[in-house]
């Protein structure tokens, strides 16, 4: 679709003659650009296309007549719309049962309950939730991939994640007290071996590493919490 918009901004000055102007191809140029470099910036793109698009082809509708339109099936249509709109916009109840079916909530309330002292390492995946949810424990790593890339740490954190690497030496260098992590980490089965890593909890989503030097530094106990 982006290639479709793209191509037809460029292309309608040539088919229909119709204005392209300077200022607008830089827009449009900047935004492919940063859509081609990252998925998550199309919507980038598509601000700031669509505008230009829509104004190219609006001389489809110069013969507008106001008097020959069907103001009850449009008005049926847009009531449709609406009750569409309504009836499966999800509930509160809904989001929280969302939130809760892909987010760490049962393992952040432990990590809070038991007072675990930071630098955490976070799972990819539950960065997000973490900085919404969490502030006070800074995430490792989230979903914004091109600040980490820029920054290299990306490619350390996916060698540490994919076992590519010895997983010791990114928990040291930033001296990572705890790891969030998902229940589907190959991580898990590495830490279970270090000696000084211990499991305290887990779920059906999450798992949760504390290094043992902390957890009997008499700051929390851990016996029995959070197993399942």
């Amino acid at each position: 679709m982006l290639f479709v918009v793209l191509s037809g901004v460029l292309l309608l000055p040539i088919v229909r003659r119709s204005e392209l102007r300077f200022d607008e191809l830089l827009l449009i140029a900047l935004g492919a650009w940063m859509a081609l470099s990252h998925m998550r910036m199309l919507y980038i793109f598509g601000l700031l296309a669509v505008p230009v698009l829509c104004r190219q082809i609006s001389g489809y509708w110069d013969r507008y007549d106001a008097a020959k339109d069907r103001i009850w099936p449009n008005a049926a249509m847009i009531g449709g719309a609406l009750m569409v709109a309504i009836l499966v916009f999800p509930g509160s109840n809904s989001l929280e049962q969302q939130v809760e079916a892909k987010s760490p909530v049962k393992a952040l309330n432990f990590i809070r309950s038991h007072h675990l002292p930071g630098p955490m390492m976070d799972d990819y995946v539950y960065g997000g939730y973490l900085i919404w949810a969490a502030p006070e424990y800074p995430v490792m790593i989230d979903g914004r991939a091109d600040v980490y890339e820029w920054s290299g740490f990306l490619d350390r954190f996916a060698s540490w994640a994919t076992l590519e690497s010895d997983p010791n030496v990114l928990l040291d260098s930033y001296k990572v007290n705890f790891c969030l992590l998902t229940s589907g980490s190959p991580m898990i089965q590495v830490l279970k071996l270090l000696p000084e890593w211990k499991n305290v909890y887990s779920d059906d989503h999450s798992v949760i590493f504390v290094r043992r030097a902390v957890a009997g530094a008499g700051q929390t106990s851990f016996s029995g919490a959070g197993k399942s």
